[in-house]
């Protein structure tokens, strides 16, 4: 799974820039970390969004990958995502979507060479989009849907099953010519236990130095209401600077 990550992430940083007229657009990002909370470390950070357009139709492929070295213990963490969307528009403003992804992440103690801890999840979705404005300066557009998530963790041989409602709400506003501000946000309600939810967040600001290239300053947060394991922190938060590049 990992090789088909990379492939993906160089897919984002390479391939799509020469094809940019032609309905694709890309954005990389490459930079910095901090966390804090649950995994307290300094890591290496990529990412990257790719999105496909032809008519009404809407293909995105997203790739992420960071390393982190734990400040506090000699624990090394991964944490791996690869998604893949596609959108429908139904009328100007309403686009039906349908979506899945996979999440893996891996804490490993160097000191002692042993694996510390893995979670692996595999989700689909669908759902619906409704744009609520949509200009050149300003763009606020909100969904509603569904997910089915599959989670295993180390040293189980059952996964577990959930089923959530998922709100998503992101705004996006030029504040000048060189700086954009960015806010989303997203609830996961777990439909079977009322506890089990997940509120994730991140503003940030995109400043542009070139015209492909940027600096991105974001925070990351998110709040889960049952943790993965006992003793675990409900809030985790991530503070980033990366630079990207925009095709």
């Amino acid at each position: 799974m990992k090789k088909i990550l990379i492939a993906v992430l160089a897919f984002g940083l390479f391939g799509f820039q020469a094809n940019a007229e032609d309905g694709f657009a890309s954005t990389s990002e490459a930079g910095f970390t901090l966390n804090d909370g649950n995994d307290q470390s300094q890591a290496i950070a990529l990412k990257t969004n790719n999105v496909y357009t032809t008519g009404k139709n809407v293909f995105t492929l997203t790739g992420q990958f960071f390393n982190k070295k734990n400040t506090v213990k000699d624990l090394i963490s991964e944490n791996i995502l690869a998604g893949l969307r596609y959108d429908r528009y139904v009328s100007d403003v309403l686009s039906l979507y349908v979506d899945t992804a996979w999440r893996e992440d891996i804490f490993f103690d160097d000191a002692a060479a042993a694996l510390n801890g893995y979670w692996s999840k595999f989700s689909v979705g669908a759902g619906l989009r409704y744009d609520l404005i949509k200009s050149d300066d300003t763009l606020l557009f909100t969904e509603l849907g569904y997910v089915f998530r599959q989670d295993t963790a180390v040293g189980s041989v059952d996964s577990v099953d959930s089923h959530f409602a998922r709100w998503y709400l992101e705004g996006k506003q030029k504040l000048t010519e060189t700086v954009d501000g960015r806010l989303w946000i997203e609830q996961l309600l777990d439909l079977e236990n009322s506890n089990n939810y997940e509120l994730t967040f991140e503003p940030s600001l995109d400043v542009v130095l070139s015209t492909n290239l940027g600096l991105k300053l974001a925070y990351w947060g998110r709040y889960d209401g049952v943790t993965e394991a006992a003793g675990l922190k409900h809030y985790d938060s991530r503070f980033t600077t990366t630079l990207t590049a925009k095709y």
